[in-house]
């Protein structure tokens, strides 16, 4: 898939208001990672994470929502929500992780691409 290309001040944006609306709601350690030289897929995750099953699909709907009335833009894709334990959004230049606690150390993202610097 070829990632949707934002130019400098829109991701700039984008990744303001995830954060923002991440941390109002309660999200844990949210980390922003430019991973624009690594991936082919996106410039930047975010990783964030969350308490319970119901946190999870919380946040991800709270992101979407800002998203769209503030900056006008509609997610590509969706995944794991359903399960809850952690949920993937997809918006081409920047892919948003939330996980529950457990999940995220499990699968240290951050630890995967920032090794590979």
């Amino acid at each position: 898939m070829r990632k949707k290309k934002l130019d400098k001040a829109i991701s700039d944006d984008y990744l303001s208001v995830i954060v923002d609306v991440l941390v109002d709601n309660k999200a844990e350690d949210v980390v922003v990672l430019n991973v624009d030289k690594k991936s082919s897929v996106a410039s930047y995750f975010v990783i964030a994470s969350a308490l319970i099953e119901r946190h999870v699909k919380a946040l991800a709907g709270a992101v979407e929502r800002q998203l769209r009335a503030q900056c006008h833009e509609h997610v590509l894709r969706v995944d794991g929500v359903d399960e809850g334990r952690w949920a993937i959004l997809d918006y081409g230049d920047v892919l948003i992780h939330i996980f529950l606690i457990e999940e995220r150390q499990r699968y240290r993202l951050e630890e995967l691409w920032t090794a590979k610097e």
